[in-house]
């Protein structure tokens, strides 16, 4: 039969660890929830930039590693700090912005298969294939930011738009 005293150590043991996870839940879920507060407040910032001199807020992000949360920012120097800047972009910032927050860049083609119907086909990530649909790689980032392309007013963006039109799928079907 155990002793009393080895089960009460046990038992206040058992209590610390518990304590200790409780808390440890908590800290995780208070981090989570400014995680998405921070995120929700940046969005509807840039959800209202429209004018090029409009200053744009990165998105952190959320990366899981082992059980292990981390919060990350991109990298300053690369992320375009206004929407002059954003429409402006080259394409290698681009392919960083599109690897950093895991994004895919789609373009939509017509497809010949009876009927012409729409069909979306993944943009690969090199600075050739970006810099030829600037446009659709531009795309889910600003929709990932919380940019509304379709509000923003500036020539270059109106020429990106233009040069992105469906066109007959060219290679065949796939």
């Amino acid at each position: 039969m155990p002793c009393t005293s080895c089960f009460k150590e046990q038992h206040v043991n058992d209590i610390e660890r518990s304590r200790a996870s409780a808390f440890t839940i908590q800290i995780q879920f208070r981090q989570s929830l400014i995680y998405r507060v921070d995120t929700n407040d940046r969005r509807t910032y840039n959800y209202r930039a429209r004018l090029p001199h409009s200053s744009v807020n990165p998105i952190v992000a959320r990366r899981e590693n082992n059980g292990f949360v981390t919060y990350e920012y991109p990298d300053p120097e690369i992320f375009p700090a206004t929407v002059a800047q954003f429409v402006r972009m080259n394409a290698s910032k681009m392919m960083y912005l599109l690897a950093f927050y895991d994004l895919t860049a789609i373009r939509m083609v017509w497809s010949a298969e009876g009927n012409w119907r729409p069909r979306a086909l993944v943009i690969p990530l090199t600075e050739d294939s970006i810099e030829e649909h600037k446009y659709e790689c531009m795309t889910p980032i600003a929709q990932h930011l919380g940019l509304k392309l379709w509000k923003i007013h500036d020539e270059t963006l109106d020429l990106l738009r233009a040069s992105s039109t469906f066109k007959p799928d060219t290679y065949g079907s796939t």
